[in-house]
């Protein structure tokens, strides 16, 4: 009987801590939902925020907003800016966000938040997403080492290294010293802590060692890989 009893007041203190530590019937959980909202921005963004005109939003924000609204939507210390060109994210600033760019924000609110709620609430995300579109064709990859480059041709002088599948068929019977052709579209990027940063091609030096991506179609020679434009051109290794 003592034992039974010492059980039956075990259960009923785990049922009242469990009832303790549920959440109320329709309670947001702390983290909230994600909005998302894009649209043309009105205006230069600051480090306040940036104004859009809508273009689509995610349904949970199409119930507080239309299409072609002007909203003003705001930023925070902690909101992250990127630059997408191609496929490539990269870390950017308030900076580089123009009028007229397309722009994605994403903002972290409770469930069924009103508009006041969301354009109050600082964005988790701000992405210049004006550049973004997919090539088309097969992504050739190589690891190369500088060996210089021009600036003024625009060129990266390289010794090849590895690559993928596509870039490595592609210097079958090819030297492994090539020069690569950028230009304004080429996105050059070096890794950081908070992400990938944009550089200049200015900023990467003999024996650096970078990752280039081109697309090309598939089976193209590493010559006609070279003479297009790169698309995205990484600085792995910075050699002081």
């Amino acid at each position: 009987m003592r034992r039974m009893r010492r059980t039956i007041a075990a259960l009923t203190l785990a049922v009242t801590a469990a009832a303790a530590l549920a959440p109320t019937a329709g309670a947001t959980p702390a983290r909230g939902q994600v909005y998302t909202i894009t649209g043309t921005a009105t205006a230069d963004a600051t480090a306040t925020g940036v104004q859009l005109q809508v273009r689509s939003a995610t349904r949970n924000a199409l119930r507080v907003l239309d299409v072609g609204d002007a909203v003003s939507l705001t930023a925070g210390a902690r909101t992250r800016w990127v630059v997408i060109s191609g496929l490539v994210p990269a870390t950017a600033t308030p900076d580089d966000i123009d009028a007229g760019d397309m722009v994605t924000v994403s903002i972290r609110a409770r469930r069924n938040a009103t508009l006041a709620q969301l354009v109050a609430a600082p964005a988790a995300r701000v992405a210049d997403i004006t550049a973004r579109a997919h090539p088309g064709g097969r992504p050739y990859y190589y690891l190369a080492d500088v060996t210089s480059v021009d600036t003024v041709a625009k060129k990266l002088n390289v010794s090849v290294r590895d690559g993928n599948i596509w870039g490595l068929r592609s210097m079958l019977g090819a030297p492994l010293a090539e020069a690569f052709t950028y230009d304004a579209s080429t996105v050059f990027v070096q890794g950081g802590r908070g992400g990938p940063r944009l550089i200049s091609a200015g900023a990467i030096g003999p024996n650096d060692r970078v990752a280039i991506r081109a697309w090309a179609a598939p089976w193209t020679a590493v010559a006609a890989v070279t003479a297009a434009p790169a698309a995205w051109v990484h600085l792995v290794i910075d050699t002081p």
